[in-house]
């Protein structure tokens, strides 16, 4: 990373850390500025604060390709028609890619490794495996994190 894109990382983080610790209140008054109007009745302070956080970094570095917003359009078009549509593409995951599942009131997030997948530190040979550690009983691995039709719940 360069001097400038090093400074224009900082320069983010301190923004993201702002947005985090911000008042409810100034987060309505920065959506008012930025959309010239009222947030969407309902939406969350969490999700007001991820939007905010997508435009800073996409004013930085830049939003997605054209390639990458048309697929996004025909995956919403696909799932519109039909809800249980996979969004996984050919079912592969690649390594990097991160799986988040919330249960009881806890997240966990599991990142896919080149052989296995880590959650807290640990390596783990199977999403199963991560499954039971969560859960204490057996579960399919993809179905828990939702990587097929019947998704958990």
């Amino acid at each position: 990373m360069d001097g400038k894109t090093k400074n224009h990382a900082m320069d983010l983080a301190d923004e993201i850390e702002a947005l985090n610790a911000a008042p409810v209140n100034e987060l309505k008054a920065r959506w008012r500025r930025r959309h010239w109007r009222e947030p969407p009745a309902g939406l969350p302070p969490k999700l007001m604060r991820e939007a905010f956080i997508y435009a800073l970094q996409k004013d930085r570095f830049g939003g997605l390709s054209g390639k990458a917003r048309r697929r996004l359009d025909v995956l919403a078009a696909k799932i519109d028609t039909d809800p249980k549509t996979p969004v996984c593409g050919d079912g592969a995951l690649r390594p990097g890619a991160r799986l988040v599942r919330e249960w009881r009131g806890q997240r966990f997030e599991v990142e896919v490794l080149e052989s296995g997948f880590g959650m807290n530190g640990e390596t783990y040979s199977s999403l199963s495996e991560i499954a039971l550690v969560i859960t204490g009983t057996k579960w399919s691995g993809p179905r828990f994190f939702g990587l097929n039709k019947r998704s958990a719940k």
